[in-house]
C-alpha cells in the first residue's frame, strides 16, 4: 500500500538536510509504530522517498513523502505520526496511490516558489522581473563535478510575477533539471533578504500542471482533475 503525504516544514527544521529529513521521518514512523514496508535483500531498508529535495535554509508548505505500507493508515494512525513529528512538521494531505503509477519523484515537472525581496521599490521590481520575461536567454555558470557549465535559465522559468514585496515564481523541476529561485533572482538583479518558500510542487499532464493530490491517476497513467485547480502552460 503506497502514500503520497503532503506535510510543510517551517521554523528552525528549514536548517536540515534531505538525509536528515529522511532519518527523522523514519524515527518518527517507528515512534507511531506505523507498519513500514521494507525492501528485499541483504540490506533492508524503509520504502520511503521525497518528491523533490529542498534546498537548506528553505522553508515549506508543499513537500511530499512516498511511503510504502504493509496496510493501509487508519486515521488514529495518521494522528499518531503528527504526535510523533518534531515542531515545524505539519501533515497536510495524503492519498493512496494504485499498483503500477510512476515513482512520485518521476512526475514532478514544476515548483513554485514565493521570495522576499528588499532595496527596491514596486516600480523597480516590476521592471526588473519585465526584463528577465522578455529576456531571450539567461545564462548561468554552474559548478559541477566535471567542472564549471553554462546554463540557459530562461526555458526553465514557466511563470514570474510580484505578489506585493514578494516574487512569485514557477520554474521547471524534476530529473530534467530546471532553475533553482536564487538564480533567477540573481538574473533579475534581486536578492532576497528572508529565506526563499517552496509553495508547490507539480506534476505534468499534457500541458498543464496540477499537485500530486489532486491529480486523477490510472495505474501508469496521469490525468488532469478538471474538478480541481490546475495551471495552463
Amino acid at each position: 500500500m503506497r502514500y503520497w503525504i503532503k506535510f510543510a516544514k517551517e521554523g528552525e527544521l528549514c536548517f536540515i538536510s534531505h538525509l536528515d529529513l529522511q532519518r527523522c521521518w523514519q524515527r518518527c514512523m517507528r515512534r507511531a509504530g506505523l507498519p513500514v514496508a521494507y525492501s528485499a535483500g541483504f540490506s533492508p531498508h524503509m520504502r520511503l522517498s521525497f518528491a523533490s529535495a529542498l534546498p537548506v535554509g528553505a522553508t515549506s508548505e508543499a513537500e511530499y513523502a512516498e511511503v510504502w505500507f504493509a496496510r493501509p493508515i487508519a486515521a488514529d494512525e495518521w494522528q499518531r505520526l503528527q504526535a510523533a513529528m518534531p515542531e515545524g512538521f505539519t501533515l497536510l494531505g495524503r492519498r493512496e496511490v494504485p499498483d503500477g503509477a510512476a515513482s512520485l519523484m518521476s512526475l514532478i515537472a514544476a515548483s513554485g516558489w514565493l521570495v522576499a525581496v528588499d532595496g527596491h521599490e514596486h516600480g523597480e521590481l516590476s521592471a526588473a522581473l519585465q526584463r528577465l520575461i522578455s529576456s531571450v536567454e539567461l545564462p548561468v555558470v554552474r559548478n559541477s563535478k566535471k567542472g564549471k557549465k553554462t546554463v540557459d535559465l530562461r526555458p526553465s522559468i514557466l511563470n514570474v510575477g510580484l505578489c506585493g514585496r514578494e516574487v512569485r515564481m514557477l520554474l521547471k523541476t524534476g530529473e530534467g533539471g530546471g532553475a533553482k529561485p536564487q538564480e533567477v533572482l540573481a538574473a533579475a538583479g534581486l536578492f532576497a533578504f528572508q529565506p526563499v518558500r517552496r509553495t508547490g510542487l507539480y506534476i505534468l499532464a499534457g500541458q498543464r500542471l496540477q499537485s500530486p493530490l489532486e491529480v486523477a491517476l490510472n495505474k501508469n497513467e496521469v490525468i488532469i482533475n478538471e474538478q480541481k485547480d490546475y495551471y495552463q502552460l
